[in-house]
């Protein structure tokens, strides 16, 4: 059996922007299979890494972190960058028996997508406050957290008693499309000129 020997860290270019990648080392080739099964774990770790919910998702995702953001979801995708990636040109049954010695796993924000289940409310001093930078378009959030653009589904304005005042979208793991989300934030993201 295959033992992890290191994890390396780094930002790299993604699909809308810089991502975060994380590859996992191995003293010994195993079968993607087995490394699939390793990485979905270690998807809890990431997960917990980032305070955030890990919602389910297909391949080449292995899930969906749910970041709570003044009492809001911010969404990232976490997916296999490597050996396999998005886009997939042929099934991931075709590579179920190949062996690597490593395998990478690639946070990248989504737009937000999803089935909204409410707004929480929250104070800020201004939109460069603590809880990240922030940026207002078409009723779309955009905070910078970690080096990273991440977007939620809200509106801020100024309130009576000083400040301004953040309304969050809350997300449900429901109906997360990672692709859509990737493509949505792609586009968002290209209109306000942000790119990595």
């Amino acid at each position: 059996m295959a033992t992890l020997v290191a994890v390396k860290r780094a930002y790299v270019e993604g699909v809308t922007q810089r991502r975060i990648r994380y590859t996992f080392l191995y003293n010994e080739a195993a079968p993607l299979r087995l490394l699939i099964e390793e990485a979905r774990r270690r998807a809890e770790e990431i997960a917990a890494e980032w305070s955030s919910t890990l919602c389910r998702a297909e391949l080449p995702s292995v899930g969906v972190l749910a970041l709570e953001w003044l009492g809001g979801t911010l969404l990232a995708d976490l997916s296999i960058c490597f050996p396999i990636s998005r886009p997939l040109t042929r099934p991931v049954d075709m590579f179920l028996d190949a062996e690597f010695k490593k395998l990478s796993l690639c946070l990248e924000p989504l737009a937000p997508i999803g089935e909204i289940l409410g707004y929480s409310v929250a104070k800020a001093r201004s939109l460069r406050d603590a809880a990240g930078r922030i940026s207002l378009r078409d009723g779309i959030l955009v905070v910078k957290l970690k080096g990273l653009y991440f977007m939620g589904r809200g509106s801020a304005e100024p309130d009576l008693q000083g400040g301004i005042r953040v309304e969050v979208a809350k997300l449900g793991c429901e109906g997360i499309d990672p692709l859509k989300g990737l493509l949505k934030a792609r586009e968002l993201l290209r209109r306000r000129g942000r790119t990595a």
